[in-house]
Parts: structure tokens; sequence; C-alpha cells
């Protein structure tokens, strides 16, 4: 929901009889930054509001962010402590894999994170790949372990837009729970769609209110200059 509060524009008032004071014209001029800022920062709240206020679009699809924000807040709120740990590692050796520079390092990574290195994504024992890796395959070995690995992430994602757009009532605009689905991931589901819409509107109000603030800088300086 909208804010409907907004600043009064009426920065100078009514008091062209008063005495004229260097000071007090200097002070109203500040006053048009602050009024420009605040005034884009709404606007652009509104509208990022506005245009993400259905987490699924009337073509039916339903973004990579919000997909990504339901999934995350399933594996925290609904997984065993040994699935977050298995996606607390995939997100570990994602961060980590691009900066190895050794065999010894990759090694120790997949040692690190055996929950994912002994899983069936490898096809093969961790025992092998630790012997099996050197210098002249380094590269490889690292692009097949993200390749895996984006291809689980890839996967989780797609599943969970396709939940999401099983629990969404497209004619009734709303999140309707289907038989199917358990109550703890459509209640994620569902609770995500307040935090993702919120998140949106913020990142657009940061944005009006940079350009604003750079119209508002501009005017002062025209001031200043005449």
């Amino acid at each position: 929901m909208t804010s409907s509060y907004m600043m009064n524009g009426n920065y100078y008032g009514p008091q062209y009889n008063q005495t004229y004071s260097p000071y007090q014209n200097q002070n109203n001029r500040g006053l048009p930054v602050i009024g420009l800022a605040t005034g884009g920062a709404l606007a652009g709240g509104a509208v990022g509001f506005f245009k993400s206020r259905f987490p699924v679009s009337k073509e039916g699809t339903v973004a990579d962010s919000f997909a990504k924000a339901a999934f995350q807040k399933h594996v925290d709120k609904n997984l065993s402590s040994k699935g977050k740990e298995f996606f607390k590692q995939i997100d570990n050796i994602m961060s980590k894999v691009d900066k190895i520079k050794t065999p010894e390092e990759f090694k120790k990574l997949l040692k690190d994170n055996k929950l994912v290195s002994e899983s069936n994504i490898n096809g093969l024992s961790l025992d092998t790949l630790l012997e099996t890796v050197n210098s002249d395959n380094l590269k490889s070995k690292k692009d097949a372990l993200k390749k895996s690995i984006e291809a689980i992430n890839e996967y989780n994602i797609e599943n969970m837009k396709e939940t999401i757009k099983a629990c969404w009532d497209k004619e009734g605009k709303k999140f309707v729970k289907p038989s199917g689905i358990k109550d703890n991931l459509f209640d994620v589901i569902k609770n995500t769609k307040r935090n993702d819409q919120w998140k949106k509107a913020g990142k657009y109000a940061g944005i009006s209110a940079a350009v604003a603030g750079g119209l508002a800088v501009l005017y002062n300086m025209f001031i200043n200059k005449n």
C-alpha cells in the first residue's frame, strides 16, 4: 500500500513585504533539493510498487528474482539441517571456485564441501576426483563443477516458478493454496510476494530520488550563478 504522505511544496510563502535578507534567501535555496528528492522517492516508490504488485505477470511468467527469493526462504525455513547445509555448500563453492589457482586449492574446496562433492552430480567418487585433478585439467574440472551446480540451481528455480504459478489465481490476482502444495511451502511463497514487492519499490524510489536530486543540484547551481 502506498503512503498518502506528501511534503508541502510551498517553500517561499507570501512574505514579499518583508525586508530582504541574504541569509533567508540562502536557506530557502536548499528546500527545492529536499522537495525534489522526497517527491522523486515517493513517486519512484509508487511506480516500483505497482509494477511489481503481481508476482505472476498476465503472460504467466515469474521473475527470476522472485523465484530465487522464494526458494531461498524455502531452504531457510522448511529444509532439514542437512538440506540447509547442502545449499550453503553450493553457495560456498560458487563463491570460491573462480578464485582457485592450483590443484591443491581445488582439492581443498571439494573436501571442505563434501555434501556437494560426494553427491551424484559428479558421477564419480570424491576420491577419484581428488586423484585425477592436476594443473593440466584444473580449468576443465572447475568448469565442469560450475556447470553441474548451475544445473542444480536452474532446476530448482524452474521448479519453484512452476509451483508459484500453480498457487496463483490469475482471475482473483491472489495466491490460493492447491491441495497438493504443503502449507509451509505455500506460506513461504505468499510471504515472499510482500517482501519482494517492497524491495522493488525501494529500488525504484532510490533511482527516482537520485535523478530528482541531480536536477535539484543543477537548479541550485543555476540560482547561485544568477
